[in-house]
């Protein structure tokens, strides 16, 4: 393990697009919508500089066939830049990404940041290697009541964008002014051959890589939210291996009150 110090809707109906008729003409369109249940976040943070993180890339990748699907929990992995000063510059690494570890230490008091890092629903989770707890913990949020509902609407415009029509609705008892909405895209079947740096002659592989992450999102004082948002797409990434995660985080504990995934249109 690596550190570095820290410097720190009621039920939803079905949705239509909001797009115009003349744009909506031979598109191709997909939905989800959440359930009753909590869907567990789960968000890594790593680097192809660190030669400790490929173990818990793997892992990462292997959730589905333990039975944890994306009806049970999302992963997401946020690759951070703080290593690429050792030789070799990960990238899919953001600037932005290493921030909102800062902002998850923050919320869970460290004192570090560090990789491999596993988050579980907001919170740091550090027994991540150990499948039977890691699954318990999983399956125990699974078993909670939802705390907001999501839809999501994918709108395929191009090979080289999609718009993202997302309906975020914070139930009762919960803290609408605290919540924010958030919408990710991520990538599947990445891999890398490194020539330098820790990880100098190997072959790195990686599932539910974050390539662009969008907001926060305020919750209005009602609940609810509607977000309309265009995500260009680089040429070369194939649509097979794309997906899109919509998530409410409740800014001051961190808690993840619900999450949704969907593959782009086929």
């Amino acid at each position: 393990m690596r550190t570095i110090p820290l410097f720190l809707f009621t039920s939803v109906s079905l949705l239509y697009l909001t797009f115009s008729t003349a744009a909506q003409a031979g598109a191709r369109t997909c939905t989800a919508i959440s359930g009753d249940k909590r869907v567990a976040l789960l968000e890594l943070y790593t680097s192809e500089g660190c030669s400790s993180c490929p173990p818990a890339d793997n892992w990462l990748s292997d959730l589905p066939k333990k039975g944890l699907g994306s009806d049970k929990v999302v992963p997401l992995a946020f690759h951070v830049d703080y290593w690429d000063y050792i030789g070799w510059a990960d990238r899919f690494a953001k600037p932005e990404y290493t921030q909102r570890q800062r902002d998850v230490a923050r919320a869970n008091r460290l004192s570090t940041i560090y990789t491999p890092q596993v988050v579980l629903n907001g919170h740091d989770f550090r027994h991540w290697y150990w499948s039977e707890r890691s699954k318990g913990e999983i399956e125990a949020i699974n078993a909670e009541k939802a705390k907001a509902r999501i839809a999501l609407t994918l709108y395929d415009q191009t090979q080289l964008q999609i718009s993202v029509n997302g309906k975020f609705a914070v139930l009762p008892k919960q803290h609408p002014s605290r919540a924010a909405a958030f919408i990710t895209l991520y990538q599947n079947k990445q891999s890398s051959e490194v020539s330098r740096g820790e990880n100098a002659g190997r072959q790195l592989k990686h599932d539910y890589v974050v390539r662009g992450l969008h907001g926060p999102f305020s919750i209005g004082k009602d609940g609810m939210l509607e977000v309309n948002k265009t995500i260009q797409l680089n040429p070369g990434w194939d649509h097979a291996n794309l997906g899109v995660v919509a998530f409410i985080q409740d800014q001051e504990s961190g808690e993840i009150l619900q999450t949704l995934a969907r593959p782009v249109c086929p």
